[in-house]
């Protein structure tokens, strides 16, 4: 099945979706004479909204103007809820409202509102909250809305096929409305649309009906807090299969930046658990995947490694004794729909760690995440989180709200690329019966024109939407987790060092009171990652790609590449961060020592022959291996030895890329 949700709408149906809105945090309010060149604009036609089109029209006519004071009311054509006052556009103030429309919203009646404007989606201020004149608004609009979880898959079909699976998924969805306390009418069961709003139900409702399409939209105010609002959106498509998409999405005109924490709606699991859902191929279920051999071990590495996969793999690993850290049967019934998990005993366990390596893979008592994108050859241990028992196990209560957090995050990375909004569908419903109407023969004109005004009206609204979000900046909050993430892994890695440091210092106190001390390194590649880690924790790493050819190799001295390593991060790294005479002095007794040298690679790492091999995956970008030690050269893999690095001038930090065996090169 496709993984994203705009765009299985648009590949099922063939029928084009316009564009989604885009996030411009930076983008100035509206000015004066701007609106009505834009509502003109040809992007705004029936059928063709184009918000990117639209924006680069705007910026166009901010060009041509120069800076007007504000006016006492909004200029002519300009909507009503859109943003009359102006700013410099080198302002760093974000306000979204004027004064002058806070007046009038003060005076205005109150209207009836649907479930689709019963909340505005991004929340404009009120006289209360919006800007006075002379007052300023720190850098950076509040995140008004965030999406808390959002599932997508096809339905597992029915004896009687997939138009059944949905018929059945959308009468779940219809009594799930009715246990919050939503007055659903008796033709909604029959599949026919119906829109509830404030005057007439507790909670507003809207469901749109169109073709292949249904899509449902429930707002339900927080208790304690009535502005805070949670809006649970569910979009059915059915044609040769069956499709769905449920989402839950946070919004408060005052910012959701401070809400922590996971919330799954109860459908979910009931449409899991009762229909069945399925992630690429991939069954999801209430109940966790119980692996005990090597044959299942294998089965869990190609699932790791699904490309499409669009779910977190929470795997709970076993103690031989069959001790868990975490219940599994209570995890799976939890995420159901959201998450994969996988019950994993000992045999399995011990199968997975040859085959990933101890760094990548869980045992003994202990949870680990794996995140979507995973790959064994490349992965980063701090992106899929390891949970160990001597840290958490008095902690249990605080682990599994972190593994929730963990698993909805991850559903709602993708955003609307996954699951689209009801606004989308609604908007491509639209689209579709203009289409229609504009294809049939037997359409009148009378019939053509009501569809276009009713887009026109529906348009013009949608576009004020695209104001308010186009202050969300999105892309810099995940960049910005992303590079949190980096730098704990990088705090993690030099406390490990610390700790070494500390003890290295234990034994030379004891050495200069006559005791013996050796630092003896490991005959076998059982404990290379903890090795290096414990051992060169910030000046080596050495990638999974490396360590797995290490393991595959048929290398014998296998204590002279731990100390090869050893002369990396105790000599080379020191000099390369900061050359003396003394560390060069050191640097080469230690390669003479050793009988090794290093130089540059050569044209291997540029020909196009060649260059592939010579790539390694670091902190997300491909680097070059153009660093070589150089050991025996004699072509037997039992004596021959090479080791392949980049050397990170930000982190100072030597990257081993391959070893201990010889890569092609232009010369073999």
């Amino acid at each position: 099945m496709a993984s994203s949700g705009a765009d299985w709408l648009h590949a099922e149906s063939g029928i084009a979706l316009p564009l989604e809105p885009v996030h411009e945090p930076r983008l100035p309010s509206l000015v004066n004479g701007v609106a009505p060149a834009l509502l003109s604009s040809p992007n705004l036609l029936p059928g063709r909204l184009k918000p990117r089109r639209l924006v680069h029209d705007l910026r166009a006519q901010l060009s041509q103007l120069k800076p007007a004071p504000v006016p006492s009311a909004p200029p002519p054509g300009l909507p009503e809820s859109l943003p009359p006052q102006e700013q410099p556009a080198d302002s760093k103030e974000a306000s979204i409202a004027g004064p002058a429309l806070a007046r009038r919203r003060q005076s205005a009646p109150r209207k009836r509102r649907s479930a689709s404007s019963a909340y505005e989606p991004h929340g404009r201020p009120t006289a209360e909250t919006a800007p006075q004149p002379g007052s300023t608004k720190p850098a950076g609009a509040p995140l008004l809305s965030r999406r808390i979880v959002q599932v997508s898959g096809m339905l597992h079909p029915t004896k009687d096929g997939a138009e059944m699976s949905a018929v059945r998924a959308r009468t779940m969805l219809l009594d799930w409305l009715k246990e919050q306390k939503v007055k659903v009418p008796a033709e909604a069961y029959d599949g026919q649309g119906f829109e509830l709003d404030e005057t007439t139900t507790r909670h507003p409702v809207s469901v749109e009906v169109g073709g292949e399409c249904w899509a449902m939209q429930f707002d339900k105010p927080e208790k304690n807090r009535p502005s805070r609002v949670w809006r649970t959106e569910a979009v059915l498509y059915t044609k040769e299969r069956a499709l769905v998409g449920i989402s839950l999405t946070l919004l408060d005109p005052s910012g959701v930046e401070d809400y922590r924490g996971s919330s799954i709606p109860r459908i979910i699991r009931t449409i899991t658990d009762k229909i069945g859902l399925w992630d690429d191929g991939a069954v999801l279920s209430a109940v966790p995947s119980r692996m005990y051999s090597k044959g299942d071990a294998d089965r869990l590495v190609q699932l790791l490694e699904q490309p499409a996969r669009s779910r977190a793999v929470v795997v709970v690993s076993r103690a031989e004794n069959g001790a868990s850290l975490l219940d599994p049967d209570n995890l799976a019934g939890r995420l159901a729909g959201v998450a994969h998990i996988v019950d994993l005993h000992p045999l399995a366990s011990r199968e997975l760690t040859r085959r990933l390596g101890s760094s990548l893979s869980v045992y003994g008592p202990a949870v680990r995440v794996y995140r979507p994108g995973f790959n064994a050859d490349s992965a980063a241990t701090f992106h899929h989180p390891l949970f160990l028992s001597d840290s958490w196990r008095h902690r249990i209560h605080a682990l599994n709200m972190r593994i929730d957090e963990l698993a909805t995050e991850e559903t709602a990375r993708a955003g609307e690329e996954s699951v689209p909004t009801f606004a989308t569908v609604r908007r491509w419903i639209a689209d579709r019966r203009v289409k229609e109407a504009r294809d049939s023969a037997e359409s009148n004109s009378v019939q053509l024109m009501a569809l276009v005004e009713q887009e026109n009206a529906r348009l013009k609204e949608e576009l004020k939407e695209v104001w308010n979000q186009a202050f969300v900046a999105d892309q810099e909050t995940t960049a910005a987790k992303t590079l949190v993430a980096e730098h704990e892994e990088h705090i993690r890695q030099l406390k490990t060092r610390i700790r070494w440091l500390d003890e290295r210092v234990s034994s030379l106190t004891k050495s200069s009171q006559g005791e013996v001390v050796t630092d003896e390194v490991p005959d076998t590649w059982d404990d290379l990652e903890d090795w290096v880690n414990e051992r060169l924790g910030g000046k080596v790493y050495v990638l999974p790609a490396a360590a797995k050819a290490a393991r595959r190799s048929a290398f014998e001295d296998i204590p002279f590449c731990y100390r090869v390593l050893r002369m990396l991060g105790d000599v080379y790294q020191p000099m390369r961060s900061a050359s003396t005479p003394e560390r060069k002095q050191s640097f080469d007794e230690a390669c003479a020592d050793l009988r090794v040298e290093i130089s540059p690679v050569g044209v291997a790492v540029s020909s196009h022959r060649t260059k592939d091999s010579y790539r390694a995956l670091w902190n997300g970008q491909r680097v070059p291996l153009d660093m070589h030690v150089k050991g025996s050269n004699s072509r037997r893999q039992q004596d021959g030895f090479r080791l392949y690095f980049y050397y990170d001038e930000n982190q100072d930090a030597v990257v081993v890329g391959s070893f201990p065996i010889h890569l092609d090169s232009t010369l073999t």
